[in-house]
């Protein structure tokens, strides 16, 4: 493991020796910059607390490697300093949370907070006080829609996975009929409704609909209700607890699919790999990374530097963190200042190779832009779609 770390210091080493190569930027005289200090708003306790704790891990390993690669070389080797704010889950804690980092005038910039509820009043904040914002998870489509020139995301939109879950169904399953049945938030409500009108004018048929409150503590009446329409394929979107429960309700009650498609979110990360376990396999998931991706040359040098660190591979929201915080420093780098200002426009102009490919953001701070199709086998989540990105063949389908 040390032999390890060792080498992902190298390659950061390398990898910040470059950007500020590149970038040129201030001197550390001119700066005066000892810390960079950035603002994490993340769900560490409440319903997104699974999640958000997966996000800090790649924080915390970030800060580690950087630190000991050399710091932030534009600005002469100046340390990299995570400060973290609990979310709680809710908009309105992230809100003032934002809002505390905000005030702070040597937080420089802000990233966070894994899901759309707390991004939308996460960024309305940074935009209202002038200060960088980076998205790591979040989905919502108008979080880019907006006007803002504070606020970008580094991951895929909702619209993004709406349009890999219909091209997989249409192109790929070819069902009969299918089902809905989701976590009643306002990014899944989005996911939905573009997925419906795909499958619209695909004429295929949708049998019925399930909204459910978050937190729901029994899927049982909806199992019920699978049970007696019988979809073919089953089209969900929910948080880790969600998730889970839904798919263990499932199996338990031994309802016979052909598909299930989750929409990123709690189908693909590792809280639902592990806790679900038998009950999660073939289950399918929209997602922007695979951990068998072999597109970007970032990625198995993530992987490997997580691998290190924790003892495990990482997943999705793993990946969309890497992603936000490799930009993120890049943009720092290219800056050569803690000015939050400057650091915006160097957000503007970047372009770096990260898990997910590479990256740089439009006129609307909108960067990864393309999700696939990753399923349960055998215990790990593998590419199936598209064929260009498969790493397993299809298992379809997954009741017999």
């Amino acid at each position: 493991m040390r032999s390890s770390i060792r080498n992902t210091r190298f390659l950061l080493a390398a990898w910040l020796a470059a950007a500020s190569m590149a970038f040129g930027g201030a001197s550390f005289a001119q700066s005066g910059a000892k810390v960079v200090k950035i603002g994490a708003v993340l769900p560490l306790s409440g319903v997104f607390a699974d999640s958000g704790k997966d996000v800090k891990r790649v924080y915390d390993m970030y800060q580690k490697e950087v630190n000991a690669s050399g710091g932030i070389k534009s600005l002469g080797g100046a340390k990299v300093e995570f400060v973290y704010m609990d979310a709680q889950s809710k908009p309105e804690v992230s809100r003032a949370a934002t809002e505390r980092l905000a005030l702070q005038k040597d937080v420089s910039a802000l990233i966070g907070p894994v899901y759309s509820p707390l991004a939308l009043t996460m960024a309305e904040v940074a935009e209202k006080y002038g200060i960088p914002m980076v998205i790591d998870a979040a989905i919502e489509n108008s979080l880019t829609e907006k006007g803002y020139k504070y606020v970008f995301r580094a991951d895929a939109r909702s619209k993004d996975f709406a349009e890999a879950t219909s091209r997989y169904i249409v192109e790929k399953l070819k069902p009969k009929n299918v089902a809905f049945v989701f976590a009643d938030a306002i990014a899944y409500q989005s996911v939905m409704t573009t997925v419906k009108e795909k499958l619209k004018a695909a004429n295929i048929p949708v049998l019925f609909e399930e909204a459910y409150a978050v937190n729901t503590t029994n899927f049982g009446p909806i199992v019920q209700k699978l049970a007696r329409f019988q979809p073919e394929v089953v089209i969900g979107g929910g948080y880790d607890a969600d998730a889970i429960l839904l798919a263990k309700t499932i199996a338990e009650q031994n309802v016979k699919l052909k598909a299930f498609v989750g929409q990123g979110g709690g189908f693909s990360t590792l809280t639902f790999l592990k806790a679900a376990g038998k009950a999660a396999e073939g289950i399918a998931a929209s997602a922007a990374w695979g951990v068998d991706d072999k597109a970007s040359p970032e990625s198995p040098k993530f992987i490997k530097s997580f691998k290190a660190e924790y003892g495990e591979v990482p997943n999705q929201m793993n990946s969309a963190a890497s992603t936000a915080a490799l930009l993120l420093f890049a943009a720092i780098e290219k800056a050569g200042s803690t000015d939050r200002n400057k650091i915006r426009d160097a957000l503007t102009k970047v372009e770096v190779w990260t898990p997910q490919g590479k990256i740089s953001f439009d006129e609307k701070g909108q960067g990864q832009k393309d999700a696939r199709i990753i399923q349960v086998q055998n215990g790990e989540f593998v590419t199936v779609w598209p064929d260009a990105l498969a790493t397993k063949k299809l298992i379809y389908p997954i009741s017999k």
